[in-house]
């Protein structure tokens, strides 16, 4: 698991580790099956979809 600047810098950020961060990710896609879905599996890790 290689890491981006950005990652890093959110993980400073956040208080959490870069690992924890994209590991919560992931599982959170894996489990979903649509995007509301996948929203809402990050939303309860504590994170949100944003469009940019």
């Amino acid at each position: 698991m290689n890491f981006s600047r950005e990652e890093w810098q959110q993980a400073l950020r956040t208080g959490r580790k870069s690992q924890e961060i994209k590991q919560s990710i992931q599982e959170a896609f894996a489990i979903s099956d649509n995007r509301a879905g996948f929203e809402a599996a990050l939303k309860e890790s504590g994170f949100y979809l944003a469009e940019g």
